[in-house]
């Protein structure tokens, strides 16, 4: 059965069981602490030491973390050249603001082999750090299931090679990356970030190491940003004017989007990442996706007599939205279904173009008790295996 998006909106609207939705996080206090770790895996700096900006009940330094039940999700940053992590104070914020444990790597300075042994060995440091009686301020805080690795200049090249021997990361970024070889062997979710204002990493260094991403899981991206975009303001560093401090809170946006998609399950933050809020970006020169596992998010919600707005991401070709009246989990052989296949409903059926979204307006009955409610939804689409796969789960939400 194939609907309009109207006809088939009004009826999910008005005969589903509809559930209350669920607030936005709030903007978190920042709390910062130095840390020095042994280096469990005896390749690289003898002793790990970083600034870590964490999520805290206070902001300031060494107030205490603010846990959440199944642990924090982390960053492990790798700063450029020459640098240190703890510069990367807007970077630290950040993610630390949104709920993220933001490790920021200070050693290794000035050698990109050491540093790939550190990023390596950061991951079984962070697990000890992690486990019990360890006595470190990060103790039974982390969820290491959901870390994912960064980096800027060499450090993003240092990043790349890192995940070609993955000690656990679940989803890296490169930001001004240096080339990386390796990177073919990368295979989690990745996001390059580059600007032709780069006058010291050209931008075609990113270019390369996006085309060389070949065996990426989930989605892939190169967000390639005007003149305005250069080496430093890319990763928030000596923000000095409007210009600079506007490409880092587009950065920043990318990043979060591409962290909370893939370490907390949360796809709404692809629309700043790859959905048409990134690709109105006016610094924009080209948004260059590929998809290995298609997804879904609720790009714009909508009060009663308004229009909603779903994307489904995935390659070009055939793609659709469906709906249910409650949530399910049904093995199929495109993926689960997260939807009751009793109530299923295909909301409207179409084709994701170049861009590789299909995007579906969906207008709301003018009903004042539908506020505050929302429907489950999921989308169908094609991953780069050209055959058709499930999207995971997307909430309409009624504001």
């Amino acid at each position: 059965m194939t609907a309009s998006p109207r006809g088939s909106a009004r009826l999910a609207l008005t005969i589903f069981t509809l559930a209350a939705s669920a607030p936005l996080a709030a903007q978190l206090p920042v709390g910062v602490r130095d840390v020095a770790f042994a280096n469990p895996t005896g390749q690289g700096s003898t002793t790990l030491t970083a600034r870590v900006h964490y999520p805290a009940t206070s902001a300031g330094m060494t107030t205490p973390i603010a846990t959440a039940p199944g642990g924090l999700p982390v960053l492990l940053f790798l700063h450029g050249f020459a640098a240190l992590g703890r510069w990367h104070t807007a970077l630290g914020d950040a993610f630390a603001g949104r709920g993220y444990v933001a490790v920021l790597m200070d050693t290794a300075q000035f050698s990109a082999p050491t540093q790939v042994s550190d990023g390596l060995a950061w991951f079984p440091a962070l697990q000890a750090a992690n486990a019990a009686g360890s006595g470190s301020f990060l103790e039974g805080a982390l969820d290491m299931s959901r870390v994912a690795v960064g980096g800027h200049s060499m450090g993003g090249g240092s990043t790349v090679n890192v995940l070609a021997q993955n000690p656990g990361y679940a989803a890296g970024f490169a930001l001004a990356p240096v080339p990386a070889a390796s990177a073919r062997d990368v295979d989690v979710p990745f996001v390059v970030v580059h600007g032709t204002g780069d006058g010291i990493v050209p931008s075609s260094s990113g270019e390369s190491v996006f085309a060389a991403l070949t065996a990426f899981t989930g989605i892939k991206a190169l967000v390639l940003l005007n003149d305005d975009c250069d080496h430093l303001n890319v990763t928030g560093l000596f923000l000095s004017g409007s210009v600079a401090q506007e490409v880092w809170d587009r950065t920043a946006r990318v990043l979060l989007g591409l962290a909370d998609a893939f370490l907390l399950g949360d796809t709404a933050g692809l629309e700043e990442t790859v959905g048409a809020t990134a690709r109105a970006e006016p610094r924009l020169v080209r948004l260059d996706v590929a998809v290995e596992a298609p997804q879904a998010w609720l790009a714009q919600a909508a009060p009663p007599g308004g229009t909603a707005r779903v994307e489904v991401l995935g390659e070009p070709g055939p793609a659709a939205l469906l709906a249910a009246a409650t949530s399910g989990r049904v093995p199929t052989p495109y993926g689960t279904l997260l939807l009751d296949p009793a109530t299923l409903l295909v909301v409207t059926a179409g084709t994701a173009a170049a861009e590789r979204r299909f995007s579906v307006p969906l207008p709301i009955p003018a009903e004042p008790a539908l506020a505050g409610l929302t429907v489950p939804l999921q989308g169908v689409a094609l991953g780069i295996a050209a055959t058709l796969r499930l999207t995971g789960g997307a909430d309409l939400r009624i504001e």
